[in-house]
C-alpha cells in the first residue's frame, strides 16, 4: 500500500507541475499567483510524501488485514504466539467473569456454556464410585444450578449476575471430582 500511495503522490506532483507549465505558457492573468499556488500544492505533496513514507513506523490499526504469509500471533501461527494466545484467553475469561457477576444475562451467555462443557467432561468420567450418581448429587443442588442445561435464560438479563464466589466454588468442586479420576 505504501508503494501505491507514493506512486499516486508522484503522479499528482507531475500533474501540478504540468498544470503550472501550461498556465504560464498560455499567459495566465497573474503568473505570480499561479507560481505561488503551484508551490503550495507541491509543498502539500511533499508533506504527504513524508507522512506516507514514515507511516511504516506506525503500528498497524486494529483489525487491519495482514499481508499473505505474515505470521499472526492470535491464530497461533507466529513465533511466541502460545503465550499471547493464553494471555488473550485469560483476559477474555476475566472480562466475562466480571460481566457475569454484574448481569445475569452475561453469565448465561458468556460463562455458563464454558462451565457446562467443563462439567460435562469431568462428570462423564469413568470413575467406578460415581456410577449411578447424578450430577446434582455430585455437585450439590446449588452448584448444579449453575450448569443445569434445563435452566432457561433469565427474564431480566440486567438483573444481578452470579457471584464470583459461586463460580469459584463450582470450579473447586469440579477440580476435586477431576482429581479423583
Amino acid at each position: 500500500m505504501r508503494r501505491t500511495s507514493l506512486l499516486a503522490l508522484i503522479a499528482t506532483a507531475i500533474l501540478v507541475v504540468a498544470g503550472l507549465g501550461i498556465s504560464l505558457g498560455l499567459g495566465a492573468p497573474d503568473p505570480a499567483l499561479a507560481e505561488r499556488s503551484a508551490l503550495g500544492a507541491l509543498g502539500a505533496l511533499l508533506l504527504s510524501a513524508v507522512l506516507v513514507s514514515s507511516s511504516s513506523a506506525l503500528p498497524e490499526p486494529l483489525g487491519a488485514p495482514r499481508p499473505r504469509g505474515e505470521p499472526n500471533p492470535k491464530d497461533g501461527s507466529g513465533p511466541g504466539s502460545g503465550a499471547d494466545q493464553h494471555a488473550d484467553q485469560a483476559t477474555r475469561l476475566a472480562r466475562h467473569l466480571r460481566f457475569a457477576a454484574a448481569a445475569a444475562g452475561d453469565f448465561h451467555q458468556l460463562v455458563r456454556p464454558r462451565l457446562q462443557q467443563i462439567a460435562t467432561e469431568v462428570l462423564q468420567s469413568s470413575e467406578p464410585g460415581r456410577a449411578g450418581r447424578s450430577a446434582t448429587e455430585l455437585l450439590g443442588p446449588d452448584l448444579y444450578r449453575l450448569v443445569d442445561p434445563e435452566v432457561a435464560p433469565p427474564e431480566d438479563r440486567l438483573a444481578p449476575g452470579v457471584a464470583l464466589g459461586q463460580v469459584e466454588a463450582l470450579v473447586e468442586r469440579l477440580e476435586q471430582l477431576g482429581a479423583s479420576r
